[in-house]
């Protein structure tokens, strides 16, 4: 991004360093603007802070220099700009926005005295002592550290999204490879978020397998490798009805919720109202040579 020039009305120094915090809070904005809300409650892993959080802690570390150095008192919790709820996209921006009202309301106190006064911070210990430009030049610097991190964590949620969807790919690709060599295996449907077109980078793969033979699926997991491509732990088995749930966490941390039925759970005459809830909350057929799941699809819809 360039330098942005200085307020035509004028040229010094507080001004022109007020004009760049401005300009980083716009590029923040434009970082923002296409991200969903769970992209910026997502950390890249164990520890590290999500995008709504570096973004906050920018702006409560930016309120309180702008703070100090207009010679106003300052109080600021910096812990629990790390314990933040999940955020919306429009808190975030809301954030922004205030500290764009603060820069309006803080820039008449700012002026070359204040520049060259020298004071500590709330936050840091006492004997850590600058001078108003200092602390001013070096929270920019911070600031930007933090549209950095920004930038990265948003590539590597969108680096984790396109992976997880090349997975879910995999599975599917081979969970049909594999039902096609069993002969009890009569469909399969996908279920939940994905069917839907809407999953989460913490999705779980929601599958319903109509076998003729439910035993030989639900009393042991010999099946898991050849059925996801990979090997799996068994997390939990679940009785739903005439469904059972047998949830398989795979290495990457994916898991896929096998749900296996007798064929009658297709049945339309009449639909059960689980499987109705099941088909209306969004479904695509993987794998249908008996037009078992096409028939009841057809009668929901």
């Amino acid at each position: 991004m360039p330098i942005p020039a200085a307020p035509l009305d004028s040229s010094d120094v507080p001004s022109t360093l007020l004009v760049l915090f401005r300009q980083l809070h716009d590029q923040l904005r434009d970082e923002l603007r296409a991200l969903s809300d769970e992209a910026l409650n997502w950390a890249p892993t164990s520890g590290a802070n999500t995008i709504a959080t570096i973004d906050t802690n920018l702006v409560g570390s930016e309120a309180e220099t702008l703070q100090c150095v207009a010679g106003v008192e300052c109080v600021r919790d910096r812990g629990a700009e790390f314990l933040v709820d999940r955020l919306a996209l429009g808190q975030v921006l809301d954030l922004l926005s205030g500290a764009d009202g603060l820069l309006d309301q803080l820039q008449p106190l700012i002026d070359e005295s204040r520049l060259g006064a020298t004071f500590s911070l709330p936050t840091l210990p006492p004997e850590e002592v600058r001078s108003g430009v200092t602390w001013l030049v070096g929270n920019y610097g911070h600031a930007r550290e933090h549209v950095g991190q920004v930038q990265l964590t948003k590539q590597l949620f969108l680096a984790s999204t396109e992976d997880r969807r090349a997975e879910v790919d995999r599975v599917v690709a081979t969970v049909i490879a594999w039902a096609k060599t069993q002969s009890n295996v009569r469909a399969i449907g996908l279920a939940g978020s994905w069917a839907r077109g809407r999953p989460s980078i913490d999705s779980d793969l929601d599958l319903v397998v109509l076998v003729t033979k439910k035993h030989d699926y639900v009393t042991n997991a010999d099946w898991v490798p050849l059925a996801s491509g990979s090997s799996g732990r068994l997390v939990h088995t679940k009785e739903w009805g005439p469904l059972t749930e047998r949830r398989i966490e795979l290495p990457s941390g994916l898991e896929v919720e096998y749900g296996f039925a007798p064929t009658d759970w297709a049945s339309i005459d009449p639909v059960d109202s689980g499987t109705l809830r099941v088909i209306s909350d969004g479904f695509q057929v993987l794998y249908d040579p008996d037009s078992l799941l096409a028939r009841l699809v057809q009668a929901i819809r």
